[in-house]
Formats: structure tokens, C-alpha cells, sequence
């Protein structure tokens, strides 16, 4: 029996995946400008921001309140009329995070075809060396952590003793077993008695990158993949599960893939 016509009794009994509709292509991030709810106007008030929940005196400032980003200060293009702001001591630090679930996804998440587009506009006030950090952190179903990246937002001399906000973005592959992430957003005060971080148009997107199955990547799913990948098995090319070798196993993923026409 040859090495093909093995591969395909041994996958026969494969079962086609039934697919959800996964979260893909559209920002997951609940009130990402903070047009949401209220505003403190010059920052000094906390305030509840819909979708977040926050901690120390955390808040919601307005474009041009004094001393704060007008409408005019660098930042998003796409600005509303409020931004997230580190607000008021006594604490040094203050944060807002939320938790997404992205479970519907998983099946391509665990093809490894998913990668993330993250971005935030971030920065401060004047002369003061107070920052914004925005970080995301990956989630398994049991809520632990398979890896977190970060977008960090430019000191005073970065924003050249500028009043706004700058863009900070990464693109990276979700981690397989992704079930949630949980984004935060942290300000970070060095002087005064307001801590002055600013942060909006928060974003993170993720989508679907090559199909695996479509072997000969011609945009299909046909017999010509399983041509082309018995082509590659044979010449020891195909570790589709990147185990280290091009063994059954991999035959085997590649058809549970190839059957679900990925």
C-alpha cells in the first residue's frame, strides 16, 4: 500500500467541523473612544465608563477642557468629544480594563490562522512625564494566560513637550487556544497631583490569515490541495502540525481541515 492511498484510509472516518460565526474583522472593543457615558470634563472627577470597569480615580476628560488635548492637539483623526484620562490622586497609577470573549472563533484560532491588529493613540500633557499604556492579554477557556502584548505611549520628550496623543500599534498571531483577552488600559503619573495620561480610539482586530488546507494557496479548497500536499508529505515537506516531522499525524490534520473547506 502506498503512502497516499495509507493516508486516506487512515483519515476516512474524519468528521467535518461545524463553524460558528467567529468575531472577526471588526474592532472587539467595547466603547473604545469613551463616547459612552459621561464626562468629567477637565478630568478631575471619576466617572462610570459603559463597558469598562476601572479602578483608583480612573476617568473621562473632553477635548478641550483646559490644559487637556483639543480637537486640533495630535491624536486620532477619527476623535469623538471625550478620551480616557488617569484622573486625580492620590494614587500614582489608575486603570479600566474589560474581557472579551472571542471562544466563538476557536476553531480557526487553533488552526493557528488568526492573527490580531492592535492599536491605541496615547500620550499626555506638555511637559509633564506622565504616560498611557495599553496591554492585551490572552486567555485560555481556564482564564490563564498564553501571552500579552503591549502598546506603550511616548513620554514628554517623545511627544516633544506636546499636548496629544500618538499612535502606537501591533500586529502579532493570536495564540492558539485563545478563548478571551482582557485589554487594559493604565495611566501612569510622575508629577503634579493629577495624573495626566490620555488615551483613545483604542483597537484591536483580528482576522483570518491563509487557510492551511488550501495547500497549493490558490484561494480553494479542492483536489488539488490534496494533491499538492501528498506531493509535500511524500518529500517529507508537510508538518501542517508543526510537531518537528511529516509523519500520519499530519495527514490526519490536514484532512480534518480539508474536510471543514476552510
Amino acid at each position: 500500500m502506498t503512502r497516499y492511498a495509507l493516508a486516506i484510509f487512515s483519515v476516512a472516518a474524519c468528521a467535518t467541523v461545524a463553524l460558528a460565526d467567529p468575531p472577526f474583522d471588526t474592532n472587539l472593543i467595547s466603547n473604545p473612544g469613551a463616547e459612552e457615558g459621561p464626562s468629567s470634563g477637565g478630568g478631575l472627577v471619576p466617572v462610570p465608563i459603559p463597558g469598562w470597569s476601572s479602578t483608583s480615580n480612573f476617568t473621562v476628560a473632553s477635548y478641550g477642557s483646559a490644559g487637556l488635548p483639543s480637537a486640533s492637539s495630535p491624536g486620532s483623526p477619527n476623535r469623538g468629544s471625550q478620551f480616557f484620562f488617569g484622573g486625580p490622586g492620590p494614587s500614582n497609577t489608575s486603570s479600566a480594563s474589560q474581557t472579551i470573549d472571542v471562544a466563538a472563533g476557536a476553531f480557526e484560532i487553533d488552526q493557528g490562522r488568526v492573527d490580531f491588529a492592535f492599536s491605541a493613540y496615547l500620550g499626555g500633557v506638555a511637559g509633564q512625564d506622565d504616560t498611557a499604556l495599553v496591554a492585551a492579554v490572552f486567555n485560555d477557556a481556564a482564564g490563564e494566560s498564553l501571552g500579552t502584548t503591549n502598546l506603550l505611549g511616548p513620554t514628554n520628550a517623545g511627544r516633544q513637550n506636546t499636548t496629544g496623543m500618538l499612535l502606537r500599534q501591533r500586529l502579532g498571531d493570536l495564540p492558539i487556544g485563545t478563548r478571551s483577552i482582557t485589554v487594559i488600559v493604565s495611566m501612569s503619573r510622575a508629577s503634579t497631583t493629577v495624573n495626566d495620561g490620555c488615551a483613545d480610539d483604542i483597537s484591536l482586530v483580528l482576522s483570518l490569515g491563509l487557510c492551511p488546507a488550501d495547500w497549493n494557496q490558490d484561494t480553494g479548497v479542492d483536489g488539488d490541495d490534496v494533491i499538492a500536499f501528498f506531493g509535500d508529505w511524500d518529500a517529507n515537506q508537510a508538518d501542517i502540525n508543526e510537531d518537528g516531522g511529516t509523519d500520519g499525524d499530519d495527514v490526519i490534520t490536514f484532512f480534518g481541515l480539508w474536510d471543514s473547506g476552510c
